[in-house]
């Protein structure tokens, strides 16, 4: 059976969520302050994740790292890339390695987080198809 991982990338670019500025609401953790992360139903995804399954026998899973990032207590990375890479190494995640990948973003601020997702995507998942 082949595997789709479908991926939503952070709402909020790196150094907002780090260090927000003035004009950025923040979320008090356990050890510090951090940008908030909007988080929205990813309904584009949903559908299209009930759409293939219905017409393929696909196992279908979904990553939306603004739930991901809201849950942690505590942020050690040095980018958002490293923190994806370390994310998707988890055997939950990397095995079996997905056959298909999808990124969907639907805000500028995720722009560089979709690069950043794809590029560690496909160090990792050489031979994957991308959507």
């Amino acid at each position: 059976m082949d595997k789709i991982l479908f991926i939503v990338p952070p709402h909020i670019n790196f150094n907002d969520f780090i260090n927000p500025s003035y004009n950025i609401t923040t979320q008090q953790k356990k050890y510090g302050n951090y940008g908030n992360v909007s988080t929205d139903m990813p309904l584009g995804i949903l559908s299209l994740s009930a759409y293939v399954k219905k017409l393929a026998a696909v196992e279908t899973k979904l990553l939306d790292f603004n739930i991901v990032l809201n849950k942690m207590e505590r942020f050690e990375f040095q980018s958002f890339a490293e923190f994806f890479r370390s994310y998707l190494s988890v055997p939950g995640w990397a095995d079996p390695a997905p056959g298909i990948i999808g990124i969907s973003a639907l805000f500028t601020p995720s722009y560089r987080n979709v690069l950043d997702i794809a590029r560690c995507c496909r160090d990792m998942f050489p031979v994957v198809d991308y959507a």
